[in-house]
């Protein structure tokens, strides 16, 4: 694919609440590299979203949103149409309570983890019955050095298991 010529675009100023300031000329290479995100696939994601729209089908039924949570190396994306909902999964409505970090190891592992050398995060009451908190707990379970060996092995298999089943497109 041939490189996108280095056109300059006209100058651009972005005015904030108490200061101005003066971008001047811009690349389109620039803005492209300014918009560069890392991939999917990686621990630092809190979750992704892929859109799959095929022209040749009803707007409804050809508009499928892929949606991963979590760490993106432990986790599967399912595949739904977000034109037809009209409702969810009970699990999906639970949300927005925030976990707490502590510097006090918490007294069971059950639903907190270590953040780091000196902190601890503890989910909020309830983690359990929602698919948010749940895949956190898991993929944090995955990621820490509490998971044996035995566990890490079952959870990669179960992924590989989903991933490949996820790939086989019911819908065509």
């Amino acid at each position: 694919m041939a490189r996108q010529s280095e056109e300059r675009v006209p100058v651009i100023q972005v005015t904030g609440l108490k200061k101005k300031y003066k971008l001047g000329q811009i690349g389109v290479q620039n803005m492209v590299d300014f918009y560069k995100v890392k991939g999917i696939g990686n621990t630092g994601n809190l979750e992704w979203h892929i859109f799959q729209i095929q022209s040749d089908a009803p707007m409804e039924t050809g508009t499928i949103e892929w949606l991963a949570m979590e760490n993106g190396q432990y986790t599967v994306a399912i595949p739904y149409f977000p034109l037809m909902t009209t409702d969810m999964y009970e699990g999906y409505k639970f949300g927005g309570q925030k976990a707490t970090v502590t510097a006090i190891k918490p007294e069971t592992n059950y639903g907190s983890y270590k953040k780091n050398s000196t902190k601890y995060v503890v989910l909020p009451e309830g983690w359990e019955k929602g698919y948010y908190w749940t895949v956190d707990a898991l993929s944090n379970y995955a990621l820490s050095d509490l998971c044996s060996a035995e566990d890490n092995a079952l959870i990669h298999s179960e992924w590989r298991r989903c991933s490949r089943s996820a790939t086989k497109r019911p819908w065509r």
